[in-house]
């Protein structure tokens, strides 16, 4: 081997600890939760036995409301004069 090619693979101890620890600590993280997981049964969403009911009556009452509320204050006539 030259001295060329043997200097390039040659890196120093300080620049490899500082490429490969993070790059060694991100793969750490990513394969952590990975490895934890049982390799049993797959994971499904829990099911229920009746479709979620919601409080339909509060909610269209409240959207009434609120609806005739900015109809009320579109038409309200402005109170200015002649002065303005």
């Amino acid at each position: 081997m030259s001295k060329q090619l043997l200097a390039r693979l040659c890196v120093p101890a300080k620049r490899v600890s500082t490429v490969w620890a993070p790059l060694a600590a991100g793969l750490l993280l990513w394969a952590s939760p990975v490895l934890a997981q049982e390799a049993g049964e797959p994971l499904r969403p829990p099911t229920t036995s009746e479709p979620p009911s919601g409080p339909k009556f509060v909610v269209i009452g409240i959207a009434v409301v609120l609806l005739a509320g900015v109809i009320f204050a579109a038409t309200l006539k402005s109170k200015r004069g002649h002065q303005d």
